[in-house]
């Protein structure tokens, strides 16, 4: 009997154990992933980032698109050159903040979803020029995580023109860097 009690215990300590490393881990996972976030914002307004932007990416042809919702969709629709969807680059999109300079991306409930070796980050969005809201909607990442570090692999966002429709979310509180 008290064989089996040992035993049990030793069983109970093996999985508390094995609990509290998974906790560590994912809580190391949380923190690496909003590392990426602050890298993500801080290299579009600090043109000297632009690599730590860049090694934030699995490849260079990874799924890079929008499509326009609401009141800008409709108002899109009706034009000759009316495309559904945006699909291009990380680096495209990288040296137009370059070239446009002062922009800015504002993230707003900031949601933070961790598998294993895989993760989504998603949130509300504005972007900036010159502090001006340009368009504004709702962004989602895929990241997976290979040799202990993470990497974006899809990227996906809604657009919507501020100056269309006013964005309803800015009086939330917004994820600081």
């Amino acid at each position: 009997m008290k064989l089996l009690k040992q035993k049990v215990i030793i069983v109970i300590l093996i999985i508390i154990s094995f609990n509290l490393n998974v906790k560590a881990q994912t809580q190391t996972d949380s923190q690496e992933l909003y590392a990426i976030v602050n890298t993500f914002k801080t290299a579009i307004y600090d043109s000297t980032k632009e690599q730590d932007f860049y090694n934030l990416f699995l490849h260079d042809s990874i799924t890079w698109a929008s499509i326009s919702e609401g009141k800008t969709k409709a108002s899109r629709e009706v034009k000759d050159d009316y495309r559904p969807f945006y699909t291009g680059s990380f680096k495209d999109f990288y040296n137009y903040v370059k070239k446009e300079g002062d922009c800015r991306e504002r993230f707003y409930n900031l949601t933070i979803k961790i598998e294993n070796n895989y993760a989504t980050v998603s949130f509300d969005y504005t972007f900036e020029k010159k502090e001006k809201i340009t368009n504004w909607g709702k962004e989602h990442w895929t990241l997976i995580k290979l040799d202990n570090e993470w990497k974006i692999t899809c990227v996906l966002w809604t657009v919507n023109s501020q100056n269309i429709e006013k964005c309803p979310f800015t009086n939330n509180s917004y994820y600081k860097e």
